[in-house]
């Protein structure tokens, strides 16, 4: 009998063990799947202000630029003409850039300096891109843009 109660006792601990091993997987997913949540709200959040921007004529409407510009991709640097921006910030450029759709560069802007831009899309003669102004930034390419008008 002692031997019984030494397997069930045995058997008792392993069950707890990897019921532990459970919990502690189970934790994890959770945080996981708060983090890809997390995301997709701030991804949700950015594609409202998007569609509010791209609704206003003032943020929507195209400015025309005609100015030669630094564009990085991939560490590479390359001229490219800006055609045109607007004040929510799209771009129009050269489509010589070597990117795809949803690849990210760096374009120099002037009195705005290096920023951050995706690739929207590709068209016969010129890639769209939307910027990704930090709040410095954005407080000097609106003054940039007004100085457009």
């Amino acid at each position: 009998a002692a031997s019984g109660t030494q397997e069930v006792s045995s058997n008792i601990i392993q069950v707890t063990e990897v019921a532990g091993q459970s919990g502690d997987a189970a934790s994890q997913q959770l945080e996981a799947a708060a983090q890809v949540k997390s995301g997709i709200d701030h991804m949700n959040e950015r594609l409202l202000e998007i569609i509010r921007d791209s609704q206003d004529p003032e943020w929507a409407g195209r400015h025309p630029v005609g100015t030669k510009v630094k564009a990085t991709v991939a560490g590479v640097e390359r001229e490219t003409t800006l055609h045109s921006l607007s004040k929510g910030g799209g771009i129009v450029i050269d489509r010589g850039l070597q990117v795809a759709e949803g690849e990210m560069f760096t374009i120099e802007l002037p009195g705005v300096g290096a920023v951050k831009a995706a690739i929207i899309a590709k068209t016969a003669d010129h890639t769209h891109a939307r910027l990704e102004l930090d709040e410095d930034q954005t407080d000097r390419f609106r003054i940039y843009v007004d100085g457009l008008a």
